[in-house]
């Protein structure tokens, strides 16, 4: 083939590497001990404490440390975050994409404070823990939130149903 005088020789077919998904992602971060940081709705369901929920949706900060969720990899390669909202509560499920690239960088570091010094200022030591170059986003799973508001309103419905068979007719004068 040739244009503007120019010949062009048939080239090989270049493979293109398949689109890395969020199981691939967790699976290279797990393996290699690479970090990853996760973005989540500003606003979250509070844990119950005891048997009572907070009222108050708020982020990460009301949370206790420590265990929150789980981390699902579906068959197909889609990634669940579920997240846990009390004992006898179900999880709320969020979708888990990849984030975008950025082109600055971002370092995961540890600020250790040092006990009284006794100096005017606090001091402390900082600790780098390590590159960061992978991110995920979790949205709400808008489905699963459906499905439990449909639930709910049967369920809400059905008891409102056999409550109202159970009244009394008023026929028994």
């Amino acid at each position: 083939m040739e244009i503007d005088g120019v010949r062009a020789s048939p080239t090989s077919a270049v493979e293109t590497p398949a689109a890395e998904t969020p199981a691939d992602l967790l699976t290279r971060c797990s393996e290699s001990g690479e970090f990853f940081t996760m973005q989540l709705p500003t606003v979250l369901p509070q844990p119950a404490v005891g048997q009572q929920r907070s009222s108050e949706a708020e982020g990460l900060e009301r949370w206790p440390e420590g265990h929150i969720g789980f981390l699902q990899v579906l068959d197909t390669g889609e990634v669940r975050l579920l997240l846990d909202v009390g004992d006898d509560a179900e999880s709320i499920s969020f979708n888990v994409s990849l984030g975008a690239d950025v082109d600055h960088l971002q370092e995961l570091l540890l600020l250790q404070k040092l006990s009284d010094s006794g100096a005017d200022q606090d001091s402390g030591n900082l600790h780098r823990l390590g590159r960061i170059d992978n991110r995920l986003v979790c949205s709400p799973d808008i489905d699963a939130l459906l499905s439990t508001a449909a639930s709910a309103t049967v369920a809400s419905n059905t008891s409102n149903n056999t409550s109202l068979a159970a009244a009394p007719t008023g026929d028994d004068n």
